[in-house]
């Protein structure tokens, strides 16, 4: 009977040994396993950076150009030995003047303005020029008389119509005197703009002069009331033109 229990006892211990041998080799490959289990974390790919932002250009300031002043204009002589197309060229040697006129102007048949004793020359458009219109004529005049200086000269025999020459005009640098004037008889009137100036011991005159007629003389519808601009410029042109005659 002590045998068998003895056994029982043998038995029992070596089950037991052996279910502790198959724990201990259970908990060994299960830490075995855990060492050699791969890491299966998932890393993040890098953040990606944020888009650069270009810089805005900014306009680069442009200096402002400095003030440029403006030459005074200044009358220059005509230098050209031959006339401008279309104009002829008066030239006189005994008071050194000469100018362009145009070639439509004639010397004939006109009967000049001028107010100095010597009469120089004339020249104009006759009635010829403008027809059915109550123009009659248009002259550029020149006259000339000693004078000792310039208050003589702007005093001596007024043209009809003026009173005083109040205005200084540099002309190709000739200094002149001018005066605009107006006179009528008889149912004539005579428009006028004149010229006056100092070289060396004369006083010399130049003088437009537009004489048209009073357009109540005509029968209605006969004639026109003429335009007098173009015929201003005209002798306008032809003063432009006035300048010192060097031989």
């Amino acid at each position: 009977m002590k045998k068998t229990r003895l056994q029982s006892n043998r038995l029992r211990g070596t089950q037991q040994s052996w279910v502790a041998l198959a724990i201990g080799a259970t908990v060994l490959q299960i830490l075995l396993a855990g060492c050699t289990t791969p890491n299966t974390q998932t890393s993040s790919p890098p953040a990606t950076p944020p888009p650069q932002q270009n810089p805005v250009p900014q306009p680069t300031p442009v200096p402002e150009p400095a003030p440029v002043s403006e030459p005074t204009p200044v009358s220059q002589p005509i230098k050209d030995t031959q006339p401008t197309p279309g104009f002829n060229r008066y030239t006189n040697s005994e008071y050194n003047f000469q100018f362009l006129y145009p070639i439509e102007f004639d010397s004939k048949d006109i009967s000049g303005y001028a107010s100095l004793k010597e009469k120089v020359i004339d020249f104009g458009l006759t009635s010829k020029a403008y027809p059915k219109t109550n123009f009659s004529d248009a002259v550029f005049s020149v006259s000339a008389q000693p004078a000792k200086s310039i208050d003589e000269c702007l005093t001596a025999n007024l043209p009809e119509g003026i009173t005083k020459f109040k205005t200084k005009q540099t002309i190709n640098d000739i200094e002149f005197y001018t005066a605009d004037g107006m006179g009528a008889a008889a149912g004539n009137r005579y428009d006028v703009r004149a010229y006056r100036t100092l070289m060396d011991t004369n006083c010399i005159e130049a003088i437009e002069t537009i004489h048209t007629t009073n357009i109540g003389n005509y029968d209605p519808g006969t004639v026109t009331e003429i335009d007098k601009a173009p015929i201003w410029k005209k002798l306008e042109d032809i003063m432009s033109t006035f300048q010192k005659y060097e031989e």
